[in-house]
């Protein structure tokens, strides 16, 4: 009995300690689709807007506005991460470190991709956004999934977001 006792517990502590290892694997994966923008570097100091967002994106879109109709715009996503990359990195939020994101642009999805470090240890954080335009016109960018690494988190991480927008809104009132 002390034997089949003993092997079973072996048994359980194994299966364990492999889902152990599968879940930190899992958070620790780098998609390959990750690859953040690395500027040159410049004056860290320096509080210059990346031209592209002042002289293509902003007056693009100021434009089209003025005209008060429906208009298009398109935005690069290579010269958006560089111009990204060009503010103030790393950045500091409650304990976690955020660094190095990537924006992408799929033909259904913005994908928004960073390093947070946690207590010494990096992960990417891969969060998925669906554009829909609402019945007004208006653009709407829903979450659709959240990963930590290749772990899917989307659930929790929605969960969360609310608890912290009725906490908000709470200390608002």
């Amino acid at each position: 009995r002390k034997t089949s006792r003993r092997k079973r517990l072996l048994l359980w502590l194994g299966l364990d300690l492999a889902v152990g290892a599968v879940v930190i694997l899992l958070l620790l994966h780098k998609p390959a689709r990750y690859q953040p923008v690395v500027p040159a570097s410049s004056d860290p100091n320096a509080q210059e807007v990346d031209p592209y967002l002042h002289r293509d994106l902003w007056s693009r879109f100021y434009n089209g506005v003025q005209r008060q109709r429906p208009f298009e715009m398109v935005v690069l996503d290579r010269a958006l991460n560089q111009a990204i990359g060009k503010l103030k990195w790393p950045q500091e939020s409650g304990g976690i470190t955020l660094a190095a994101p990537e924006v992408l642009f799929t033909a259904e999805r913005i994908v928004l991709m960073g390093t947070a470090r946690v207590e010494g240890a990096d992960f990417v954080v891969t969060i998925e956004f669906g554009p829909r335009l609402d019945d007004q016109g208006r653009l709407n960018l829903l979450v659709e999934k959240v990963k930590v690494g290749a772990m899917p988190v989307t659930l929790p991480a929605k969960l969360m977001a609310k608890q912290m927008y009725q906490d908000r809104l709470a200390t608002n009132d």
